[in-house]
């Protein structure tokens, strides 16, 4: 209101010596200018009001500690589900998360930063991205991907535990990878599509533990999924719910351990045992096939397991 008090009286001097009707004129003309002056201001107002609200921003200070939930140690207060957090580099403290449930739309960890996790749970909004010389070092905890659209994961990531369980109601939302990705633990598909690239894209996915098919789609494009690791490990989940894979790598380096189908499973490219034991057993999945269409390669000293002596179903090779 000050602002067009004083321009209604900077406009009055201006034409203290004009006619009455010219400074009638002047004065219409002011009031028009501030009426739509008023209008754009308001408009301004509400137009980075709502732009806030969308693009709510907060950036990692670790003024105070390493503490993800302390207030203080970022500029706009902790993340929630609504904002986005980015990490940069140079900070006194980096985040960690050892514990409890952190929220977050999307996270930035730009070069020269770094984020760790020994525990707890991280929920994502939509996308998590590390730059090239980001660091992740999550030794335990579980990462889960819970938005209502479509979610990215983009630089070369490793998580201990991952879920998928994106709840959009649009059966086309993907939670995809747009690098290689390795879990050390566990994958667990609750809801939504989870695909080794965007559109035909594809990268590797390395597993350390259990495939767990829980209700999720895993689309395969042309992508890898490998298996590795030192213990017993299964790809599990309902008879409903089959997984197909393109490229499947038997990779378990210690042993002789094994990885062991219990549900479901086709294979449409190649199936390579590397090491370790693949046992192809349907014991738990009543009314179920395993069908591998691909070519099958077994390397010296690993070892391919067909076992359906328990039930009815069919375990079947094509080879391709």
């Amino acid at each position: 209101m000050s602002k067009i008090t004083i321009f209604s009286i900077i406009l009055h001097f201006g034409t203290f010596n004009s006619s009455m009707s010219e400074r009638k004129d002047t004065y219409k003309k002011t009031l028009l200018f501030n009426n739509m002056q008023y209008r754009f201001t308001v408009a301004l107002f509400f137009l980075f009001l709502s732009f806030g609200f969308l693009k709510a921003q907060t950036n990692w200070t670790g003024i105070n500690s390493p503490d993800w939930y302390d207030p203080g140690n970022w500029s706009a207060g902790v993340p929630t589900i609504g904002i986005n957090a980015t990490i940069p580099s140079g900070c006194p403290n980096f985040p960690l998360i050892a514990a409890g449930t952190a929220n977050v739309r999307s996270l930035a960890i730009n070069n020269g930063a770094s984020i760790s996790m020994t525990g707890g749970t991280m929920n994502v909004a939509l996308n998590f991205v590390k730059a090239s010389t980001g660091i992740v070092d999550f030794t335990g905890g579980v990462v889960r991907f819970t938005g209502s659209t479509n979610q990215a994961i983009t630089g070369t990531i490793t998580f201990f535990n991952l879920e998928v369980a994106n709840a959009g109601v649009n059966p086309n939302n993907l939670v995809f990878i747009n690098n290689e990705t390795t879990i050390e633990n566990d994958l667990t598909l609750t809801t939504g599509r989870f695909a080794p690239g965007s559109g035909t894209a594809s990268n590797s996915i390395n597993i350390g533990g259990n495939w767990n098919s829980n209700g999720a789609t895993y689309i395969p494009n042309f992508g890898t999924v490998i298996f590795y690791g030192d213990f017993d490990k299964q790809i599990q989940g309902s008879s409903s719910n089959a997984t197909t894979f393109y490229d499947l790598v038997i990779n378990k380096t210690s042993g002789p351990s094994a990885l062991r189908t219990t549900f479901p499973l086709g294979i449409n490219n190649s199936l390579e045992v590397q090491q370790g034991e693949f046992q192809i057993d349907n014991v738990n999945a009543a009314g179920a096939d395993v069908v591998v269409r691909a070519d099958v390669r077994v390397i010296n000293g690993a070892s391919l397991f067909l076992n359906n002596t328990a039930n009815t179903q069919n375990v079947e090779i094509q080879i391709g």
